[in-house]
């Protein structure tokens, strides 16, 4: 074979920019279920629960269809 016949093979993009850890213990999404309990206070966070009719909706919405967008947890 050729010197020119042989393909040079280039690193994937994301390579070039994460480290051999990153590469050799790739993140893997999971979901996990938790008891509400477990979940803390998060003093400083931009939302405020207001007790109005919009929050009486989206209580029934949950309970006649569940959750349809979970918590998740980048960490």
């Amino acid at each position: 074979m050729k010197e020119q016949d042989k393909k040079m093979v280039l690193p994937k993009l994301d390579d070039l920019f994460t480290s051999q850890e990153q590469r050799d213990n790739p993140v893997v999404d999971e979901v996990k279920e938790i008891e509400l309990y477990k979940i803390g206070e998060f003093p400083d966070h931009p939302f405020r629960v207001i007790d109005d009719d919009k929050m009486e909706e989206m209580v029934k919405s949950v309970k006649e269809h569940g959750v349809l967008l979970p918590v998740i947890n980048n960490s």
